[in-house]
C-alpha cells in the first residue's frame, strides 16, 4: 500500500497590507486657447472695411490717396503704393496718416526696426504671428506665416498684417 500523502505546508501567512491612500487624480488643465489679438480699425489701415462701413472723414482720407468706392474694393497696386512716403504730397500723408500708416509701415512694414522700437500694436501684431524679438531681429518670419499666400490667412493674421504694413497686394 501507497503511504498517505503528506498534507501540503501550509502557505507563510502574508503580513496584512497597509491600506494605500489613493492620490487624487491629478486635475486636468483645460488647455488655454490663446486670447484673440485685435486690434482697432486705425491700427488695421482701415483694410479689412467696406466702403459702406466707412465713415465719412474716413472716406474723405482714402480718397486723399487715390482711392473711391470702386477702388477701395479691387485688388491691385494704386499709384500711391509706388511711392515712398518723403514722396508722398502732404494731402497724400496725411490720408494716410488718417488711416493709421506711418513712414515705416508704408516704406519698410517696419524691417530692420528694433523690437524694442516697434509701437505697441506693432509689437502685439508681430507676436500673434508667432515672432519673438529674436527672430524678429533676424527678420525669419515664422515658418507657418512665411509660405502662405493671403486667402490661406485667417481674419486675425491678416488683421495683424494690415498692423505691419502689408495688404493682399502687397503680400502675394
Amino acid at each position: 500500500e501507497a503511504a498517505p500523502e503528506a498534507a501540503p505546508e501550509a502557505a507563510p501567512e502574508k503580513p496584512a497590507e497597509e491600506p494605500v491612500e489613493e492620490k487624487p487624480a491629478e486635475e486636468e488643465k483645460p488647455v488655454e486657447e490663446p486670447t484673440p489679438v485685435s486690434f482697432s480699425d486705425k491700427e488695421t489701415k482701415f483694410e479689412s472695411k467696406t466702403w459702406a462701413d466707412l465713415s465719412d472723414d474716413i472716406k474723405e482720407a482714402v480718397t486723399k490717396i487715390g482711392y473711391d468706392e470702386e477702388s477701395w474694393h479691387e485688388d491691385g497696386w494704386k499709384d500711391v503704393d509706388n511711392k515712398n512716403w518723403d514722396d508722398l504730397t502732404e494731402e497724400e500723408k496725411s490720408g494716410a496718416e488718417t488711416l493709421g500708416w506711418d513712414k515705416d509701415a508704408w516704406d519698410t512694414k517696419y524691417k530692420g526696426k528694433e523690437f524694442s522700437d516697434l509701437p505697441d500694436a506693432v509689437k502685439k501684431a508681430v507676436e500673434s504671428l508667432g515672432f519673438t524679438e529674436e527672430t524678429w531681429k533676424d527678420e525669419a518670419w515664422p515658418h507657418e506665416v512665411e509660405h502662405k499666400g493671403w486667402m490661406e490667412f485667417s481674419a486675425e493674421e491678416k488683421s495683424a498684417l494690415y498692423v505691419i504694413g502689408y495688404t493682399k497686394w502687397k503680400w502675394d
